[in-house]
């Protein structure tokens, strides 16, 4: 219909091709960055792994549509937990390669199936004294007490 128009009109004759959206993280609203619920082609192996895994059972399956090649008949036969891995490594890979693909997976089944957690964190955060409130102070000493240490301030 709308190459006949542009005939008529004495148009040349164009072509349009569409594509199906995203949907974010969040499963509902497409995927974008003032939404907060993307996945930046700039995130860590780790942080990439890591939000693809924060997806649900259904949108993974949509996500292996539009982001892989990969056998969709194949990707449900799998256990979810299993297809997820799967997929997040295959997401990894293409932005970051093979071995961080399959060092994102490894660091997240440690952390999140053996819940191995690493001798060292990442990061450490020291507070002084005088970087809390007494409120905060008194919330974290009644905590504290109640999960068996005694905190006092210095």
């Amino acid at each position: 219909m709308g190459r006949e128009l542009q005939r008529d009109y004495g148009q040349e004759s164009q072509v349009v091709i569409t594509m199906p959206l995203l949907e974010g993280t969040d499963g509902v609203k497409k995927m974008s960055k003032s939404v907060g619920n993307y996945i930046a082609l700039e995130d860590t192996p780790g942080e990439m792994f890591g939000k693809v895994m924060s997806i649900s059972d259904v949108l993974m399956y949509r996500y292996y549509e539009l982001l892989t090649t990969e056998d969709l008949g194949h990707a449900k036969s799998l256990h979810p937990m299993e297809a997820k891995q799967t997929l997040a490594e295959l997401i990894v890979a293409r932005y970051h390669g093979t071995d961080a693909g399959r060092q994102a997976r490894g660091e997240f089944q440690q952390k999140f199936q053996a819940k191995e957690f690493p001798d060292e964190p990442d990061k450490r955060v020291d507070l002084k004294p005088e970087d809390m409130s007494e409120r905060d102070f008194h919330q974290a000493c009644e905590a504290d007490r109640k999960n068996g240490f005694d905190f006092q301030r210095q």
